[in-house]
């Protein structure tokens, strides 16, 4: 039964392949090529399309399908010193710009059908036709046509960038670019063994060699300096049937050839061959061993694509894994879970398994073998091992101790402990072997050679460790701490000083003395411990516990040890830690190959410095120097956005998914976000953490995570600022961060925010003036009707005066006028005077009745005298009255009126009043001229008195219809007559009291006209006179 260390024979080097298929995202598993582009992303080319993987995942850029490289075979690809990707597919030739996303697209013509492509300097393509060759411009659309003075089959970039190319006739041949010049070297000459081949294959490997094979599987050592050729190998005496698909030149002195049966490995300095196959049963082999093409990254990774069979990735790693391959004879776990180590006097290394197997492993590692089923018990548990003496000496799990001969490999001596349920074993510094059990604690008595209980030391013991001053540390699962005192009878608990970090009930997994004298114990579940080992005055310990809230990737700790440089390495659930001696962490490392399940105090530091770990998957060892920090550059690969159903890739303009550094996105379209981040450099397995950080408006959000990418769900409309890194490597001018601009709807978009903002503040104005106006209209409301008040008021007062004054001026008058009528009889030679003082006693009385009239209409008791009037005829009688007056003071005074009666019923009385008023005021107010005119317009009479005076002005011509206001800017022609301001109110009341109305015509500029309108009640001809 043998332990396996995936070693295909005991001369090979061990390779562990990382595997990848369609279903880790490659678009199909038979690879046509592979290469890196400048920011360190990994292409494959398939036979349906081109991926990227970008140290993480495999996946497909949208600038790819936007090329057209998406779904279609690619034949060949490289990658130019631009940085574009130069494919050649089935349509033609296709050439993507890395940084911008913009690309180029050549169709290849049946007629001189595309072969081969090759980058040469300022972006042009070097391609070899059915015809020739053909020098293609950065854009594809130039073309240089090259004389050959051969027929090519293949072309190659050399070690310097030089081109070199591969002849029908078994030559190659150097091309010199400036000069335009082929220099030939003969590799398969008439005059050599060889002489008739043709050449297959053509790879460069240095400054001077290149290697060639031809169409028979033999592989050519060509000194280009001195026209050398050394046929090195034929690999089908090493591979059966094997036929040679690609070759790979190693900077280690190695050269790879990938043949359709496996992979050839060839040491050129040893001059050592090795072959691997991929084989199932063996974990972590070949995908495939249909292989087509190899390929070395910049990171020193190897790529091996094979036919349908997906892609390796062979990565360097500092860790040398023990995984296995078992026979499954009894048991399908048996020698893979790794339990304890053990370094014997010539450096052999030695691994207690838990399912059934006892390893050994040679000084050099090239060796591993197990102890004979034979010999051990059936289906044993080993638990513990350690070098007792020249022995090695084993703890079982149900069959006590055994005693193991290193060089026979036989079991010399077996011995009881209590239940035999040995766990841990210890051998202190004076040789006392001390067993710990599921019972108790154990130690080995020199005198009766046997194991006897510690006194006090019942329970679970699962840990032991003896420190510098003698003293047994023991650790129990699911029990306290304990200290055995170096006079091997004392044992007692042991106490922390503080109780905020006191153990107490706990389940220890292992105890370990660092090189200071501090003990660490770990445990499951409550992190680590350090312990000083000199107890305070109380007999307490100061402890400090370091846990998961403290930077650890678990709570879960499994095993402590140290290296000659003084670092800590603890291994966990989640992978293993290095520390500082104060318990700083210093670095983790998560792996995945064996998976973390690392076993609880398996761990050993050997003479050379390695430091082994057992694990559930086999074991791990590894030397501290070979884990150096590595700076990984970040760069942002894809993202992502979408909602419901429909999902989106974006880029910004003018820059692929990686230089992005602005997008925008409808807020529609963002129900989610993703951001995902591709750390190329190689990591080992995957053990980084990465922090995310989100800044909007003075808010942040960090995240901290192992995924290198993180989904943000319904960001609100706004800017933002992303940022990633890797934890504790710091923050990095090159650390990647996006300008992020969530788009409003239009409605909410900044503008029409602007415009609301705008709008309402126009809208606060407008309130606020309408405010203010309605405010102001009532003042001016409240200030007119009280102005209307006051004025009614004065109006009462003066109305009330006068028709008080009018009632007793007008008895009087009257009284007077008859007194005048009586003296003008007794003395007619008076006559002249009494005619004077008869006039003016009427125009007082004629006021008077004024007074009162229009008192009457104010209080609704004025009475209209509807009569049958010829209307024509009161107007002529009235306008002749004023001719005599007109003449006096020089005035042109006409009228003009219809020739026919105008019968109507109509207040003839008050139309008179109306028409006295105009005629008198025309005349007063004229400057020569009064007009007066009657006509009838259907059922409406009117009368116009025009008079040439001043005009009134436009804002007395609505008040001079008011109570007592007389213009100012009016001026009488008759010095003895002087307006009341009634009149024109009493006339405009009288006209509406009968259905009319009087206005100022504002038509005429050169005057004033007042138009008089009433209805028109028609009345047949009546016999007799109509009344007037």
């Amino acid at each position: 039964m043998f332990l396996t260390s995936a070693l295909a024979s005991a001369e090979e080097r061990q390779f562990l392949f990382n595997n990848y298929s369609h279903a880790d995202g490659l678009p199909d598993d038979s690879i046509t090529s592979i290469v890196q582009d400048k920011f360190g992303f990994v292409w494959v080319g398939t036979r349906e399309g081109l991926c990227r993987y970008d140290g993480y995942s495999f996946s497909i850029p949208p600038e790819v399908e936007n090329a057209g490289l998406l779904n279609r075979p690619i034949y060949y690809l490289f990658i130019d010193e631009g940085n574009s990707i130069c494919a050649l597919t089935d349509d033609g030739i296709v050439k993507l710009d890395l940084d911008t996303g913009d690309y180029y697209f050549r169709e290849n013509s049946t007629e001189n059908e595309i072969l081969y492509i090759m980058p040469i300097e300022e972006g042009r393509l070097w391609t070899l036709t059915r015809h020739g060759a053909v020098i293609l411009s950065g854009d594809l659309l130039g073309e240089e046509v090259v004389d050959l003075p051969f027929t090519p089959s293949n072309v190659f970039k050399g070690y310097n960038g030089e081109i070199w190319l591969s002849s029908s006739d078994g030559n190659i041949y150097r091309y010199d670019q400036k000069r335009k010049t082929f220099t030939g070297i003969e590799v398969f000459d008439e005059h050599s063994l060889h002489k008739g081949k043709r050449i297959s294959l053509i790879r460069p490997v240095d400054s001077r060699f290149v290697l060639v094979s031809d169409r028979e599987t033999c592989i050519y050592l060509v000194n280009t300096d001195r026209e050398t050729v050394n046929c090195i190998l034929d690999i089908q005496n090493i591979i059966d049937g094997a036929l040679l698909q690609d070759m790979l030149s190693i900077d280690t002195g190695e050269l790879w050839f990938a043949t359709d049966k496996g992979l050839i490995v060839y040491d050129r300095d040893q001059d050592k061959v090795a072959s691997y196959l991929s084989d199932p049963a063996i974990p972590l082999s070949l995908c495939g061993s249909n292989l087509r093409r190899l390929f070395k990254d910049n990171f020193g990774r190897i790529w091996i694509g094979s036919f349908y069979q997906g892609l390796s990735c062979l990565e360097s790693s500092p860790f040398r894994f023990y995984t296995g391959s078992m026979d499954n004879k009894n048991s399908s776990l048996r020698g893979k879970t790794v339990r304890a180590f053990a370094e014997d006097s010539t450096g052999n290394i030695w691994m207690a398994c838990e399912d059934g197997c006892i390893v050994c492993i040679d000084a050099n590692g090239k060796s591993v073998t197990c102890v004979d089923d034979g010999v051990l018990p059936h289906e044993g548990n080993y638990q513990a091992i350690a070098l007792y003496k020249s022995n090695i000496i084993v703890g079982s799990y149900g069959d006590g101790i055994l005693v193991i001969n290193p060089v026979t490999h036989k079991i010399i001596k077996r011995y009881n402990a209590g239940n035999n349920n040995v766990v841990v074993l210890l051998i202190t510094k004076d040789n006392t072997v001390f067993a710990g059990t599921s019972h108790g604690l154990y130690r080995m008595d020199s005198t009766s050679d046997s194991f006897a209980l510690v006194e006090g030391s019942e329970g679970f013991v699962h840990a032991l460790c003896q420190d510098r001053s003698g003293r047994i540390w023991v650790g129990y699962y699911r029990g306290y701490l304990k200290l055995l005192e170096s006079d091997g009878i004392t044992i007692s608990n042991v106490i922390a000083s503080s109780r905020e970090v006191n153990p107490g009930y706990i389940r220890a997994t292992s105890l370990f003395e660092d090189q200071s004298g501090d003990i660490w114990m770990t445990t499951e579940g409550k992190g680590v411990y350090k312990i000083d080992p000199v107890p305070e005055q109380d007999g307490s310990f100061n402890m400090i516990n370091i846990r998961k809230s403290d930077g650890l990737p678990s709570d879960v700790t499994c095993a402590m040890n140290q290296s000659f440089d003084g670092r800590l390495w603890l291994s966990t659930m989640r992978g293993i830690v290095s520390l500082n001696q104060d318990g700083g962490i210093l670095g983790i490392n998560r792996l995945s190959k064996v998976g973390n399940f690392f076993r609880y105090g398996s761990s050993m530091l050997s003479n050379d410095g390695r430091i082994f770990m057992g694990t559930s998957e086999g074991a791990l060892s590894f030397k501290p120097d070979d884990l150096t920090d590595v700076v990984h550059k970040l760069f942002i690969s894809s993202i992502t956005y979408g909602h419901n159903d429909s999902s989106y890739s974006i880029t910004e303009p003018g820059h692929s998914s990686v230089t992005t550094k602005k997008i925008r996105i409808k807020s529609k379209d963002a129900s989610y976000i993703q951001i995902k981040l591709a750390s190329v450099a190689p990591v080992a397995d995957n053990g980084l953490e990465y922090y995310f950080c989100l800044k909007n408006n003075g808010r942040t959000n960090e995240t901290i995570s192992e995924n290198p990418f993180i989904t943000y769900a319904n960001l609100t409309p706004g800017n933002y600022l992303f940022t990633a890194g890797i934890k504790g490597q710091g923050d990095s001018a090159d650390s990647p961060a996006i300008q992020l601009r969530i788009v409003p709807p239009f409605l909410l978009c900044k503008g029409m925010k602007v415009l609301y903002v705008i709008l309402l503040m126009a809208g606060l104005v407008g309130c606020v003036l309408l405010v203010y106006k309605s405010l102001k209209r009532k003042a001016e409301e409240a200030e007119r009707v009280l102005e209307e008040n006051m004025q009614k008021e004065m109006y009462e007062s003066k109305i009330n005066f006068f028709t008080g004054i009018s009632h007793e001026i007008r008895t009087h008058l009257t009284l007077i006028k008859l007194s005048i009528d009586n003296l003008f009889k007794v003395h007619p030679e008076e006559g002249e005077d009494y005619e004077d003082v008869q006039t003016n006693i009427d125009k007082l009385i004629d006021y008077a009745n004024l007074v009162l009239d229009v008192r009457k209409v104010d209080s609704g008791k004025m009475a209209l005298n509807y009569v049958v009037t010829d209307v024509c005829l009161l107007f002529r009688e009235v306008c002749h009255k004023y001719i005599p007056l007109a003449e006096t003071y020089s005035i042109n005074f006409s009228f003009d009126t219809v020739e026919e009666n105008v019968l109507s019923h109509c207040a003839s009385s008050s139309i008179e009043k109306i028409l006295n008023n105009l005629l008198m005021n025309g005349i007063k107010y004229c400057s020569s001229k009064v007009y007066a005119r009657l006509f009838v317009d259907g059922d409406e009479i009117l009368i116009s008195v025009f008079s040439d005076g001043e005009p009134i002005p436009l804002h007395d011509r609505t008040l001079i219809f008011k109570p007592f206001y007389q213009s100012k800017s009016s001026k009488s022609n008759i010095s003895s007559f002087h307006g009341s301001g009634l009149g024109l109110p009493l006339s405009k009341s009288l006209a509406e009291m009968q259905g009319g109305s009087l206005i100022l015509d504002n038509n005429h500029v050169d005057g004033n006209t007042f138009i008089l309108t009433i209805p028109y009640r028609k009345v047949e001809n009546q016999e007799g006179k109509p009344r007037l």
